[in-house]
């Protein structure tokens, strides 16, 4: 009998460090970016924390982390299959990275966004303040955005988008 109470914490803490190491080994989020490229000042403002810090390379981005390249910079992110390409003076935050979702935000500034792979149930979009930009294939992207938000133009260099603002829809 003394045996088992004396067992009995082991049993709780195996427990408990059992509960512990299941729950730290969810699965980490299923598309990530990884900054691949700086030039000039780029900072950013990951999820949860409470200042911008100086963008490095191999950092990696997640739901809800921003970027900021600022005057005369540039960086570029890869995502998966895709790249992103700031420049100067653009703000980008990311919505959902998922297996088949890549949702991001652009409030001003230039992108260029390359994507080499996109399966059929994949939802690739770029929200602005003027519009929603849904990327439906394979291509060659910029999404332009003026200071003020007032204003986004969608080039497609190849590839297929929609973009839908105002109560319209383009397909471009």
């Amino acid at each position: 009998r003394q045996c088992l109470l004396l067992l009995a914490p082991w049993l709780v803490a195996g427990a408990t460090a059992c509960a512990q190491a299941q729950a730290q080994a969810q699965d980490p989020p299923a598309r990530a970016g990884r900054v691949s490229f700086i030039e000039g000042t780029v900072s950013l403002y990951p999820a949860g924390d409470t200042a911008w810090t100086d963008a490095s390379i191999n950092y990696p981005l997640t739901t809800g982390d921003a970027v900021w390249a600022d005057t005369s910079a540039r960086a570029e992110i890869e995502l998966g299959p895709s790249v992103v390409r700031l420049d100067a003076q653009t703000a980008l935050v990311f919505g959902e990275l998922s297996d088949t979702v890549t949702q991001m935000r652009i409030d001003q500034g230039s992108l260029d966004v390359g994507i080499a792979q996109l399966g059929d149930n994949d939802v690739y979009e770029i929200d602005t303040p003027s519009g929603v930009i849904s990327l439906d294939a394979t291509g060659d992207y910029r999404v332009d955005v003026t200071p003020d938000g007032g204003r986004s133009t969608l080039t497609v260099r190849s590839g297929a988008a929609e973009m839908t603002g105002g109560n319209r829809t383009i397909r471009v």
